[in-house]
C-alpha cells in the first residue's frame, strides 16, 4: 500500500516569516438569507494569516429594518458594531469602514507561541536541547542528538537515530502548563526530514487535574517510502476545556534517521496558566492515586463487529453490521456500493461515490460491545480514493443519554489511488458511555474503505497505566463469543485441557511480579511450564507455591507464580509464545459440575482486581471410528510440553480421539520437547517440519527496489534460480543442517511456509532482473528501465514473472531436500484461488505470486488458507481449487478463539465456534478436500475436542461417498420451504428469510445407486427450512450415521423436505425405490 496525500499536511509557507497583509475582495452581489433572496447586498472577504473569514452587508432589505437584517455576522462579536455602523453610512464609507476594522482585527491577532525553543536554538551549558527530553517507550533503543550539520533554519535540529524495531524513540517538550476554560483552536506545526525512516508520528498529549489522558492527539503520521527531504507538516487543533498540562512528543517507531526542527504550537491568545523559567525541565504530575488505572480492566480485542466488511455479497446490499449516514441537513446525493473482490479475491469493500449536493456521505460499522470512560483507542482503516474523493474518520463519543459529547477527526486522504492507511488516536470522554464511528467521504469523487479495527492503543495505554502489565486466560477469555462473553474454559475428567497465561505490558516498570490463582479445593495444577523455547525464558518449569484460602465463603488454594520467566520477553503487545501454561485436574467427576476459579496480578504493592474463569469438567470423550481416507491434524502443538510424561499422555488422548494427532517439530534443542516428540511418534503422531526460503537469504545480491536502493529484507530471485555455485555450496548445505537439527525422520513431511506477499510491487529492479524479465517476455530493454515503466506498461507481464520466479524457488528448496534425503515429502502452504475467474486469479497472483497450478508440480500435498473464508464462499472455493488441482488439497481454517489477542485482525464473523467449527470440517469433506488442519491447534477447549471428533465420526459414515462417488450437485434443485413455517416454528428457532441462500448449500454425491445429500445451515441464529426436488420418482432416506431409516415410508421426489436447525450440518442418503442395494 502506498501513501496518499493527507490534506493540509504541508505547507509552503517559509518558517519563522509572519504574515499580516490582509487580502479583502468586495462585491456587490445577490445572497440568501434564511432562505430568501436578497439584493444589493455587499460580500466582504477578508483573508490574513491567522484569521479566514466573510461576512456579507445587507444595504437593502425590503421588509426588514436595518437593525432586524438577519445578515449579521453573529461569529465575529470582536466586530460585532461594524456592520450596524456601517449599514447607516453610504456604501463606499462602509468598505472602508469594515476594511480598516478588520485589518486591525488581524494585526491584533498575532498568535502566542506555547511552546519553549521549539526553533532547537536554545542549548544547555551541556549541549542538551533547552525545553527538550529524550525519551523511549517499551525498551526502544536508540541515539538522540541535537544535530547542528543537518538543519531545516538556524543552527541546530533534533535528532533521532534508531536501527533495531522493537518500542520507539522520541522528543518529548517540557510541560506547558495551560489554563484553558473553553475550547481553543491551536495551530502545530513541524519541519521534518527522514533517512529510511517508514513511520513517524508526532503526538500532542493533554493532561486535566485528574485525568492523564485527558486528549490524546497524534496529528501527523508519516509514513511512506522513508526518504524525504525537508517538509513543512502543520494541522490545526482543538484543546477542550479543563486542559492543564500539554506535552509534544516527536516520535520515531520505525527504524532510521529521523529529523525534527522549528517546532510550533500557537494560539491566537495565551491560554498559558503563568510564565515559567525557560531553562526548567517541567514532567507531568501522576495521575491521582486513588484512582489508578489498569490495563487489565481493557478489552484489547477488536471491537468492529465486520472488519472486514463480508456478508454473502449480493448486489445493492450492505455487509452486515454497516449502515449508511446520509443526513438531510447535508442534502447529498450519493451512492454507497458494496464491493466484492476488492483489494483482492475474498474481500471486500465500500465504495461511497458522491453524485451532488452536500460533500458529505459515511458508513458506520457497529462495535460489538460499548466503550465506557476514558480509554486511549486506535481506529484504524485503508482507504483508496479516485477523482476527488476525501476519505476521513470521525468518532463520536456519546453520553447516557445518546449525546455527542465529543468528536475526534483524521487527516483527510485524497489522491490515492492504492490502499493506504489511515489512523485515528483519540481517547474517549470520561462520561463516555458508547462511541459512534463514521468512515466518511467528503470529497467530490469516490472513497473506497477497506477493513476497519477499533482496538485499545496497548502503546498508550502502558505508558499511563500505573499497573504496568496485564494478562489474560487463553483460551477462557477466547472463549466468550460463544458463551454470552464469559470466560469460559471446558476441560476433560480424563484429559486435561491447557491454560495459558499470556502477558504483555512495560518490563521496564516491574517490581516483584506475580500471578496469583485461587482455585477451589478438589481442582489441582499437577505442573506449569513456560512456554517460550527461545532465550532468555528457555522453557523454563514454572514454579509455585501454594497455601490455603477462602473466596466467597468456600475454602480455595492460592497458587502463587512469581517472577514467571515469561515476563523476560514481556512485550508491549501480547505475541503467541509468551504463555504460562497449566492445567486442572480434577479428584473427581460429577455431572454439569462447573468451579469457578480467579486471577489477578500483583506489582510491588500493586494488586489488580480478581478475574474469574468458569471450569466445566465433562465426561470422558467417547469412542467413535475415524476415517480412513480423510486425514486431519494440527500444527503448532506446544502446549502439551509438560515435563510429567504420565500427564502428557493423559493430555494427548483426545487428540488422538478426535484424529488430530499431529505437530510441527519444534524444539529449539530442548530435551523435553524432544523427549515429548519421540513419545508422539511412538503413538503414531504424524511429525512434520515447517520450511521456509530462509536458505535463499545466504545471498549476498539483495533485491533492488524502485529507488536502486538494496533490500534489507529480500534478495534478488534471479540470481538465487541461476547461480548453481551458489545452490551447490549455500542451498543445499543450509537445508542439510536444518533436516539434521530438527531430526527428521524417512519419510516425514516438510511443509514450506513460503509467504512472498505483495513483492510485485516492492523489488527487485536490478539489471539481472530486468534483462530476465525482457528475455522471458520479449519486450526491449530499453522498455522497462524504471519500477514505473514495468508497472505502468507491463504489470500482468511482472505479475507472470513473479510467480515463475517464486516457482522456481520453490523447486530449488524441493531439490535441495531430496538430495539430502529423498525419502521426506513436501507440502506448501498457498492460497486458494477462483481459478474460475481469470481476471481475479491475475489480480490475486499479482498480489501474492503463489500460483498453485505451478507449485503443485514440486509438491505432494498442497495447504491451502481458508482463515477468512468460511461457511457457502468456504464449500465453493474449496470446490473450485480441488476441480483445478491435481494433488491432494487441506484446508486450513483459523481458530482464532485459542489466542484472540494475536487474532485480533480476525472479525467476529470469522470466529468459529464449536459448532462452526463442525461446519467447516464438513465442508472441506464435502467439497473434495483430502483433509483438514484447524489452525494452530494450541489452547483447544475441550468443546472443539468434540465438536471435532463428531464430525470424524459422521465423516467416516460418508467418504466412500466423498472419495468414490460421482458429485451430482447440478441433479438436484433446492427452494426455501415457505409451506413448513408454522410447522418449524413449533421448534422454536426463527427460519432463515428470503437471503436464505447467504447461509444454505449443499453437496450431493452418488456412489452405486444411492446419493447422500448433505446440507449445510451456516447462520449462527436462524434455522433452515428447504425443499429438495430431485430427478427419479420417490425414495426412501436413511441416516447414514445411525445406519437407520429416516422416514417409515418412501418419499415422492417433490416432497423432500428437510429441516436443518442454526450452525448445523445434515447427512441424507437417498435410494430410489424399487432398487436393491
Amino acid at each position: 500500500m502506498k501513501q496518499g496525500r493527507s490534506s493540509g499536511s504541508q505547507s509552503n509557507q517559509p518558517a519563522g516569516i509572519v504574515s499580516h497583509a490582509v487580502e479583502c475582495t468586495i462585491s456587490n452581489t445577490r445572497a440568501e438569507f434564511d432562505g430568501k433572496s436578497v439584493e444589493h447586498c455587499i460580500l466582504v472577504k477578508y483573508r490574513c494569516r491567522i484569521v479566514h473569514a466573510c461576512f456579507v452587508l445587507v444595504t437593502r432589505m425590503p421588509g426588514h429594518p436595518p437593525e432586524q437584517h438577519p445578515g449579521h455576522p453573529r461569529r465575529f462579536a470582536s466586530l460585532d458594531a461594524v456592520p450596524r455602523a456601517a449599514a447607516a453610512l453610504p456604501l463606499r464609507a462602509a468598505i472602508v469602514l469594515i476594511a480598516i476594522a478588520l485589518i486591525q482585527h488581524a494585526a491584533a491577532a498575532e498568535p502566542v507561541e506555547l511552546l519553549v525553543n521549539g526553533s532547537i536554538e536554545a542549548v544547555g551549558a551541556d549541549g542538551s536541547p533547552t525545553g527538550w527530553s529524550p525519551s523511549s517507550l517499551r525498551g526502544g533503543q536508540g541515539a538522540w542528538t541535537v544535530d547542528t550539520q543537518v538543519k531545516h533554519d538556524g543552527d541546530r535540529a533534533l535528532r533521532i537515530d534508531r536501527t533495531s524495531k522493537p518500542g520507539s524513540c522520541h522528543w518529548a517538550s517540557d510541560s506547558i502548563e495551560l489554563a484553558i476554560d473553553q475550547e481553543t483552536e491551536v495551530a502545530f506545526s513541524v519541519w521534518v526530514k527522514a533517512e529510511d525512516a517508514t513511520y513517524i508520528t508526532a503526538v500532542v498529549e493533554v493532561q486535566s487535574d485528574t485525568e492523564r489522558y485527558f486528549q490524546y492527539i497524534t496529528p501527523f503520521i508519516i509514513s511512506g517510502s522513508g526518504f524525504f527531504d525537508w517538509k513543512h507538516y502543520s494541522t490545526s487543533l482543538t484543546l477542550k476545556p479543563g486542559g492543564r498540562y500539554a506535552r509534544i512528543f516527536l516520535r520515531l517507531p520505525a527504524t532510521g534517521t529521523v529529523w525534527f526542527d522549528d517546532v510550533r504550537l500557537t494560539a491566537s491568545h495565551d491560554i498559558r496558566a503563568g510564565s515559567r523559567d525557560v531553562a526548567q525541565s517541567t514532567s507531568r504530575p501522576a495521575p491521582d492515586a486513588s484512582t489508578p488505572s489498569d490495563p487489565n480492566n481493557l478489552d484489547f480485542r477488536n471491537l468492529i463487529r465486520n472488519t472486514r466488511m463480508a456478508g454473502h455479497w449480493a448486489k445493492g446490499d450492505l455487509p452486515p453490521g454497516w449502515s449508511i449516514h446520509n443526513p438531510a441537513d447535508r442534502e447529498a446525493h450519493a451512492k454507497v456500493s458494496w464491493a466484492q473482490n476488492d483489494p483482492r479475491p475474498g474481500f471486500y469493500a465500500l465504495q461511497l461515490q458522491w453524485l451532488g449536493g452536500g460533500r458529505y456521505i459515511a458508513v458506520v460499522p457497529e462495535t460489538v460491545k460499548s466503550i465506557a470512560g476514558n480509554r486511549p483507542m486506535k481506529l484504524v482503516c485503508y482507504p483508496r480514493t479516485h477523482d476527488g474523493g476525501r476519505a476521513m474518520l470521525i468518532v463520536e463519543c456519546l453520553n447516557d443519554a445518546g449525546q455527542v459529547i465529543q468528536e475526534d477527526r483524521s487527516a483527510v486522504i485524497e489522491d490515492a489511488d492504492d490502499y493506504v492507511t489511515l489512523n485515528l488516536d483519540f481517547v474517549t470522554h470520561p462520561q463516555t458511555r458508547g462511541v459512534r464511528i463514521y468512515c466518511a467521504n467528503i470529497g467530490v469523487g469516490s472513497v473506497w474503505f477497506h477493513w476497519v479495527t477499533l482496538e485499545p492503543d496497548a502503546g498508550a495505554v502502558f505508558d499511563t497505566a500505573t499497573f504496568p502489565f496485564a494478562v489474560s486466560c487463553e483460551p477462557a477469555e477466547g472463549n466468550r463469543f460463544w458463551n454470552n462473553d464469559q470466560a469460559v474454559l471446558h476441560s476433560f475428567i480424563d484429559s486435561p485441557t491447557s491454560v495459558s497465561f499470556m502477558f504483555w505490558g512495560d518490563k521496564t516498570r516491574l517490581d516483584n511480579p506475580r500471578l496469583i490463582l485461587e482455585v477451589p479445593q478438589g481442582i489441582t495444577i499437577p505442573e506449569a511450564f513456560n512456554q517460550e523455547l527461545r532465550a532468555p525464558v528457555n522453557h523454563e518449569n514454572a514454579a509455585f507455591t501454594t497455601e490455603a484460602c477462602t473466596r466467597n465463603n468456600e475454602p480455595h488454594v492460592r497458587y502463587v507464580f512469581s517472577d514467571p520467566a515469561v515476563l523476560r520477553r514481556l512485550r508491549v503487545s501480547p505475541y503467541t509464545h509468551n504463555g504460562l501454561t497449566l492445567c486442572f485436574e480434577p479428584n473427581r467427576f460429577a455431572k454439569g459440575s462447573e468451579h469457578i476459579f480467579y486471577y489477578y496480578l500483583s506489582n510491588g504493592a500493586q494488586v489488580t482486581a480478581a478475574r474469574p474463569v468458569t471450569l466445566k469438567i465433562l465426561p470422558p470423550l467417547a469412542k467413535t471410528p475415524n476415517p480412513r481416507r480423510f486425514d486431519a491434524h494440527l500444527w503448532t502443538v506446544d502446549d502439551i510440553n509438560f515435563r510429567d510424561m504420565q500427564l502428557v499422555e493423559r493430555i494427548v488422548h483426545k487428540y488422538e480421539e478426535a484424529g488430530l494427532a499431529g505437530r510441527v517439530r519444534w524444539h529449539e534443542n530442548h530435551p523435553q520437547v524432544i523427549r515429548i516428540d519421540r513419545l508422539l511418534k511412538e503413538r503414531g503422531w504424524f511429525l512434520f517440519d515447517q520450511g521456509g526460503d530462509h536458505a535463499f537469504h545466504e545471498s549476498l545480491f539483495p533485491a533492488i527496489d524502485g529507488d536502486g536502493k538494496p533490500s534489507s529484507r529480500w534478495y534478488c530471485p534471479s540470481f538465487v534460480i541461476s547461480d548453481e555455485a551458489f545452490y551447490r555450496d549455500k542451498i543445499v548445505p543450509s537445508l542439510q543442517r536444518q533436516i539434521t537439527d530438527i531430526g527428521i525422520e524417512d519419510g516425514e513431511f516438510i511443509y514450506l511456509d513460503y509467504e512472498p506477499g505483495s513483492i510485485c510491487t516492492k523489488v527487485c529492479f536490478d539489471e539481472r532482473c530486468r534483462q530476465l524479465f525482457a528475455k522471458r517476455f520479449d519486450i526491449p530493454l530499453d522498455n522497462i528501465r524504471t519500477r514505473r515503466d514495468i508497472l505502468m506498461n507491463h504489470s500482468r507481464q511482472w505479475g507472470e514473472f513473479w510467480a515463475y520466479l517464486c516457482d522456481e524457488i520453490i523447486r530449488l528448496h524441493v531439490k535441495a531436500v531430496s538430495e539430502v534425503n529423498p525419502t521426506i515429502g513436501h507440502a506448501m502452504y498457498g492460497y486458494h484461488l477462483p481459478f474460475d475467474n481469470p481476471q481475479a486469479t491475475a489480480n490475486q497472483l499479482f498480489n501474492s505470486p503463489l500460483d498453485t497450478r505451478m507449485n503443485q508440480k514440486h509438491m505432494d500435498r498442497l495447504l491451502l488458507s481458508f482463515y477468512y473464508t468460511i461457511g457457502v464462499e468456504a464449500i465453493e472455493a474449496m470446490d473450485q481449487n480441488v476441480r483445478h488441482l491435481d494433488k491432494p488439497v487441506y484446508m486450513m481454517p483459523f481458530m482464532a478463539s485459542t489466542f484472540p489477542i494475536w487474532a485480533n485482525n480476525f472479525p467476529d464473523d470469522l470466529l468459529l465456534s464449536p459448532a462452526a467449527m463442525r461446519t467447516q470440517v464438513h465442508a472441506a469433506a464435502a467439497s473434495g478436500a483430502t483433509g483438514i488442519i484447524p489452525y494452530h491447534g494450541r489452547l483447544m477447549d475441550a468443546k472443539y475436542f468434540q465438536a471435532i471428533d463428531r464430525a470424524m465420526m459422521e465423516i467416516a459414515a460418508v467418504e466412500d461417498f466423498y472419495f468414490d462417488g460421482k458429485a451430482c450437485h447440478d441433479r438436484i434443485t433446492v427452494q426455501r420451504d415457505d409451506d413448513g413455517e408454522s410447522l418449524y416454528a413449533q421448534v422454536g428457532q426463527p427460519l432463515l428469510g428470503k437471503d436464505w441462500r447467504k447461509s444454505v448449500a449443499w453437496r450431493a454425491h452418488e456412489l452405486d445407486g444411492q446419493v447422500l445429500l448433505t446440507l449445510f445451515n451456516f447462520d449462527h441464529d436462524h434455522a433452515a427450512g428447504i425443499k429438495v426436488d430431485m430427478d427419479g420418482a420417490s425414495f426412501t432416506l436413511s441416516d447414514p450415521v445411525r445406519r437407520r431409516p429416516a422416514t417409515d415410508e418412501p418419499v415422492q421426489a417433490a416432497d423432500l423436505k428437510f429441516f436443518i436447525p442454526p450452525n448445523d450440518v445434515r447427512l441424507h442418503v437417498l435410494r430410489p425405490v424399487g432398487e436393491d442395494h
